[in-house]
């Protein structure tokens, strides 16, 4: 059997396209985070690393079509439903040829509610990451892989974290 034969098999598909998606999963984190008790703390590159891998974890588990059901971190956004515009075999072939991340920094417990709210107006998949670390506050929004073109402006206009 054939390599894209194989390929096919595995993911249930008629056809495959091995062009590069040019697509990005983007994972935005915020660098100061609100506990529970009102203080702020800055995170530090060892959450930071575990945020970024959690969430690349997290995009599997909502959107690749080997696990059909979601995990839901957070009630307050159950059963988010995006009809037709993306699909499971987008991720794959994002996963399988493309694989790029793009992780930007929020600055504010604002702002990352407002790309929240702005997300969901634009119809864009989501999933949000929490750290027990910091008390199950949220810390990333996990992003469907989008092309650079189709990337909103509101993060466009975010630094890349480092």
């Amino acid at each position: 059997m054939s390599t894209t034969e194989e390929i096919k098999k595995a993911l249930h598909i008629e056809e495959v396209d091995f062009s590069d998606p040019k697509t990005r999963l983007i994972i935005c984190i915020k660098r100061h985070i609100t506990l529970e008790n009102g203080n702020v703390v800055e995170l530090d590159n060892g959450h930071f690393g575990l945020i970024a891998a959690h969430s690349t974890g997290i995009a599997f588990n909502a959107w690749d079509n080997v696990f059909e059901s979601c995990l839901q971190w957070f009630p307050e956004y159950p059963n988010i439903k995006f009809n037709d515009k993306y699909t499971s075999e987008q991720f794959n072939k994002w996963r399988m040829f493309s694989f790029r991340k793009l992780l930007l920094e929020v600055n504010s417990d604002k702002e990352f509610e407002n790309i929240k709210e702005k997300l969901i107006r634009d119809e864009i998949p989501f999933r949000l990451c929490g750290e027990s670390a910091f008390g199950n506050a949220e810390v990333g929004i996990i992003i469907f892989p989008i092309t650079q073109e189709d990337t909103p402006k509101y993060l466009k206009f975010l630094k890349t974290y480092k």
